[in-house]
């Protein structure tokens, strides 16, 4: 789960920088801002799947599902606020990007969903 869950923050961390680098069109400031804290919530999520071992008891598990599922609500979020263009449109690069970093957060998800119901069925 631990590779699984890098490989798609590693995704999500590509597709922020690819959106606020993108030339064609520059991100509003609030676009910005939350692009930001797209990538502060990968970057706390990435650090925090490095600190837990692999064969965690129970209670650091319940942790850990509490702390990514708030981490991914975050990702999600952010990314469906920005392809909701509530705060100015994005060019198609960038809605590609923010779509990526949907997906990526969705995937993460399920992965850890489907880690519970393994655990406690």
């Amino acid at each position: 789960m631990i590779r699984e869950f890098l490989d798609q923050l590693s995704s999500i961390s590509k597709a922020v920088r690819a959106l606020q680098s993108e030339q064609d069109g520059a991100l509003n400031v609030e676009q910005e801002r939350i692009s930001n804290l797209i990538a502060s919530a990968a970057e706390s999520m990435s650090e925090m799947v490095v600190s837990f071992p692999e064969d965690m008891s129970n209670s650091a598990q319940e942790i850990f599902s509490f702390e990514a599922r708030s981490s991914l609500a975050t990702i999600i979020g952010y990314s469906e606020l920005l392809l909701e263009a509530v705060d100015g449109g994005l060019n198609d690069a960038q809605r590609q990007h923010v779509r990526d970093i949907r997906t990526a957060g969705s995937r993460m998800l399920g992965i850890l969903v489907h880690d519970i119901d393994q655990r406690y069925s």
